[in-house]
């Protein structure tokens, strides 16, 4: 089977309980070789809002579009060499550029560093006149909706849409699938969220709709897209959050894919479900754009 490709893949020197923060870093960068990006897209490494990033340009592309796209890692981890390939394979899915911030990380920089650098660098791209869709994986997805929260709650231009990949929504892991699909997730366990937790949210409560964005008020946010793995821990942060959107009244399209495994969008070199998935998430982008002033 090709899913045991990728989690062999996955699970090639992944740290031990034991292990430091620079191993857990180098793991997930080492993820980023699980897809190749496409020669067609140019990448550049700019300053945006303060905050450096991996600038990925298509050609064709619409230049008054953008997708800002913040990677996972546990707020602890990630960056352009683990999340470069699957942003640039976006890029040439929707003919959009597509902008990786290389926000702060935990334990060095706890919340809100990370909601605060996204914010900075939004708040720049609509200044530049982009109509800008939100994407993000695992906490990168808990980000995205945050920022979007955050967005909303400052009377800023809403992003056209949110594409969330297993986000990471619920920092008190209050989702039964955190003990029933234990069992079947390869690469989420319960001691990593709670050693992120630690380092991110320090001394507030997980609770806080800061860290946990599932328990925040959803009304009025822009038309999302939800995709998770069957095998997922996160699985219940992922389906309760498409529940609440609705009840507020959002559109919220949740997928959830048969025998996959957390953010396996990274795993294209093992997986034909990675670029099915990716083709999925620039449909439901493309879709939401809004027509331009007239």
């Amino acid at each position: 089977m090709q899913i045991d490709g990728a989690i062999a893949f996955m699970q090639r020197d992944m740290p031990g309980e034991n292990a430091g923060l620079e191993d857990l870093r180098r793991w997930v960068d080492g993820l980023g070789a699980g897809s190749i990006a496409p020669e067609t897209v140019e990448r550049e490494d700019i300053v945006i809002g303060g905050i450096a990033a991996a600038h990925f340009h298509a050609p064709g592309n619409m230049a008054a579009h953008a997708v800002l796209y913040l990677h996972g890692g546990a707020y602890m981890a990630g960056s352009a060499t683990s999340h470069g390939a699957l942003a640039a394979l976006l890029a040439a899915a929707t003919d959009m550029d597509v902008l990786l911030p290389l926000y702060r990380l935990a334990p060095e920089h706890p919340f809100p560093a990370a909601l605060d650098d996204a914010i900075a660098v939004y708040l720049d791209l609509v200044a530049a006149g982009r109509q800008v869709s939100l994407a993000g994986d695992s906490a990168g997805g808990g980000l995205a909706l945050s920022l979007a929260l955050a967005i909303r709650d400052r009377g800023e231009i809403m992003p056209a849409s949110l594409s969330l990949i297993s986000p990471w929504t619920d920092m008190t892991l209050s989702g039964a699938s955190m003990t029933e699909r234990a069992a079947i997730d390869p690469m989420v366990t319960e001691d990593a969220l709670r050693a992120a937790i630690a380092s991110y949210a320090t001394d507030r409560p997980p609770a806080d709709p800061g860290l946990s964005p599932l328990f925040a008020d959803l009304e009025g946010l822009p038309p999302m897209l939800i995709q998770v793995g069957e095998r997922e821990r996160l699985r219940d942060d992922a389906a309760r959050l498409a529940e609440k959107a609705r009840a507020a009244g959002c559109e919220a399209d949740y997928r959830e894919w048969p025998g996959m495994i957390h953010v396996w969008h990274l795993f294209g070199r093992h997986l034909p479900e990675s670029g099915r998935a990716i083709a999925e998430l620039s449909t439901h982008i493309r879709y939401c754009l809004r027509p331009p002033a007239s």
